[in-house]
């Protein structure tokens, strides 16, 4: 191995991969927020309103789409107490952290295994490739962002520990660690991960070669090793149960009859080799992935788990390059819990998942190619200089797609359009730009991309629901109540749309028709708070004022944080106390 570089050079890499990111990133602060999620995490989130006693009482235990993120909320928080809701802001932040990721990955690479250059160019593939612009250009996917930093940093405490074990140095292994799974629980691979690099690069199993880079560490036995890491696994057991029953009970989580186990699997070796196939061409990526509508074929799926299988082979077998077999299983086993087998949402695949194990990757490519460059011979000039413009020209060409990557995500417009042109079935970026398009008061074009969303998949609620919202805003009550009755005809025991037919009787003061609907909407989804709070509204149209407000306290018990059911429910007091 080269003697270590200076402090200075290492600098002067740290300076120019920060002035590339601001480079290529810096329209992002720019950038308004999107419809996709962010105003149900920041915009229309009133907790996220400064970081107050109450406010941060509620992150500890707030969930919002099935996602319990305390330390993101806090992030979100100190973000509005510094500028309050202001997107440039918000962007801002999520590109500090950004940068933040790729100096450290270059700092704990370079101090494992002494080489800068080889280091540099993960963190430059890291910071610049378009596969990440998601996780960064999108102010709601602050938890990627986040949860990497704390990744990182938990990686950093545990090589201070390895060099020096004593308890105060785990301590806080653990500390950081439980702080990044409230995060995000991506990071309950991240004891395996750390086990990986106990063989390599740290080298403290005596199995991968000692050199000058691992002298620091201190060997220990398997059985030690594999001690260390138990608490930190029973935290990242406790948060993956803790996130699997949340998104279970919100409905998230998809069920079996819908993605049958065999769907999951194809779907996952197919994904697997698909993040491998962007990360070498982006030439296709997209704000959202539906599942296709058929089946994969089973050629394909067969010729994806062939694949993985030989890579996997091959890796093991490759013991005088223990960085294969390391990188590839950082790859599979990081993205494992997004990977398909545990189906939340309904997305087949998403860009943003790649943000931490395409590193496993980076370093595979980084190690392996100048190693079989340098086989059997000395480092030359020559061969140095084709390694050096063979790097730059992929950093260069990938700096270049991820500019044009992020004007995708300017404006929801853009985001979804791109989307549907990468994938024209694409049911929620058709939804998603109808939203877009009826926040701008266009009202017809948003229809007809609701209309357009439920023709792909009638079994997309959200452009069910999109349909007959529009439809009311825009007068045309009737059109709503046949829509809502069409609804029903197909999805006969769908609660939510007893509701709403209910609620738009109610607003016509079609009382009748409305107890109707809302009751069977109660028998359907009896633990629906907002049922609850129609009721309340309807008894309040009856002039039954007492029991509305205990129909109205049972929806608060329910939805504790629904600013809407507790201004209800004040107003039904209110009605009370005019009355005495």
């Amino acid at each position: 191995m080269k003697p270590d570089t200076t402090r200075q050079t290492t600098f002067i890499v740290c300076a120019l991969l920060m002035l590339l990111i601001c480079i290529v990133y810096c329209r992002v602060v720019g950038f308004k927020f999107l419809v996709y999620d962010d105003p149900l995490y920041v915009v229309n989130n009133p907790r996220i309103n400064g970081l107050t006693a109450s406010n941060i009482s509620w992150a500890m235990k707030g969930v919002v789409n099935s996602n319990w993120q305390p330390t993101v909320w806090l992030s979100y928080m100190l973000d509005s107490q510094i500028g309050g809701i202001d997107s440039g802001l918000f962007h801002l932040t999520n590109l500090i952290i950004h940068i933040a990721n790729t100096l450290l990955l270059l700092y704990l690479l370079k101090r494992m295994t002494g080489s800068l250059w080889r280091s540099a160019f993960v963190a430059a593939m890291f910071a610049l490739h378009p596969l990440h612009v998601e996780s960064v250009a999108w102010i709601s996917e602050r938890k990627d962002v986040l949860s990497t930093l704390l990744w990182l940093l938990t990686m950093l405490a545990y090589i201070r520990y390895t060099e020096m074990p004593n308890l105060r140095r785990y301590i806080l292994v653990f500390i950081v660690f439980a702080l990044g799974l409230m995060a995000k629980p991506m990071l309950v691979t991240l004891p395996i991960i750390l086990f990986l690099l106990d063989y390599w690069p740290l080298g403290r199993l005596g199995i991968a070669g000692q050199n000058k880079s691992t002298k620091g560490y201190r060997k220990a036995t398997l059985k030690r090793l594999m001690l260390e890491k138990l608490p930190l696994i029973a935290p990242a057991i406790a948060v993956g149960i803790v996130t699997i029953l949340t998104q279970k009970a919100s409905g998230a989580m998809q069920e079996l009859d819908k993605y049958p186990f065999g769907v999951r699997t194809a779907n996952a070796a197919f994904s697997y080799v698909t993040y491998l196939r962007k990360m070498l061409w982006p030439n296709d990526l997209a704000a959202f992935y539906p599942h296709p509508k058929d089946s994969l074929p089973i050629w394909q799926v067969m010729a994806c788990v062939m694949l993985i299988a030989a890579l996997t082979w091959l890796f093991a077998r490759a013991r005088r390059y223990p960085y294969m077999l390391v990188g590839w299983l950082w790859y599979l086993i990081s993205l494992a819990p997004v990977i398909g087998f545990i189906q939340v949402g309904m997305q087949a695949m998403a860009d943003r998942y790649t943000y931490v194990p395409m590193i496993g990757i980076a370093i595979i490519a980084a190690w392996a190619v100048p190693d079989m460059v340098y086989k059997n011979t000395n480092p030359n000039k020559s061969k140095t200089a084709i390694l050096a413009s063979t790097a730059l020209i992929a950093i260069a060409a990938f700096s270049v797609c991820t500019y044009y990557q992020i004007g995708y995500w300017r404006d929801d417009a853009a985001v979804f359009g791109h989307a549907i042109k990468i994938i024209p079935d694409n049911y929620t970026a058709h939804n998603d730009l109808g939203v877009a398009l009826m926040y701008r008061g266009e009202n017809q074009a948003a229809l007809e991309q609701f209309r357009e969303a439920v023709r792909i998949d009638p079994t997309c609620m959200r452009a069910q629901y999109n349909i007959i919202n529009q439809l009311y805003v825009m007068g045309d009550v009737d059109g709503a109540i046949k829509q809502t009755h069409a609804l029903l005809r197909s999805f006969p025991h769908e609660g939510r749309a007893y509701l709403r037919l209910g609620i738009i009787y109610l607003r016509q003061s079609r009382l009748d028709p409305a107890e109707k609907n809302i009751r069977q909407a109660l028998r359907e989804s009896p633990k629906d708070p907002k049922v609850h709070q129609a009721i309340g509204m309807l008894l309040l149209k009856k002039g039954k004022v007492d029991e509305a407000i205990a129909r109205l306290n049972k929806a608060a018990k329910l939805s504790p944080q629904d600013p809407d059911i507790k201004q209800r429910l004040e107003y039904a007091k209110s009605l009370k106390r005019a009355a005495r």
